[in-house]
């Protein structure tokens, strides 16, 4: 048990840094799109 622990410590934080970087980029890019492609996007989900 205790080395699944210490396998999962870093892949926890792994992932972590990655969705936070993913938040990131997708920020990024509906700042970067105009208002009307995000729109379009909305009405399509």
């Amino acid at each position: 048990m205790e080395l699944l622990q210490n396998i999962n410590a870093p892949l926890r934080k792994l992932c972590n840094s990655m969705f936070f970087a993913n938040k990131k980029i997708m920020v990024a890019i509906m700042r970067s799109t105009k208002t009307n492609a995000m729109e379009a996007i909305m009405k399509k989900f």
